[in-house]
């Protein structure tokens, strides 16, 4: 029995609020492997990539993001770099 797509996003934005970004990880990459086209997964991916400041990665998603051609999911992607990689700095800064 495959999770719906709102069940799926409601768990993993459930684990991102809660900061178990590990276990929101887990259930991305499981969901990546049973439906590579989904592309709001990989921005999910993203987003919890920016929270453990796993930057290699992020830009590794942003490769394939580009390759895909959506525009609009780069242009979220380049938005959730610039405002979580600006809090990085801040927290780096104090």
């Amino acid at each position: 029995h495959l999770a719906s797509k709102d069940d799926v996003s409601q768990m993993i934005e459930l684990y991102m609020l809660y900061s178990q970004y590990q276990k929101a990880l887990n259930v991305i990459l499981t969901e990546i492997s049973k439906r590579p086209t989904r592309k709001d997964l990989r921005l999910y991916l993203m987003q919890v990539y920016a929270h453990m400041q796993d930057w290699r990665s992020f830009e590794d998603q942003m490769e394939v993001l580009q390759r895909m051609g959506d525009e609009g999911l780069i242009k979220k992607a380049q938005e959730i770099r610039m405002t979580m990689k600006g809090q990085d700095q801040q927290r780096n800064a104090s």
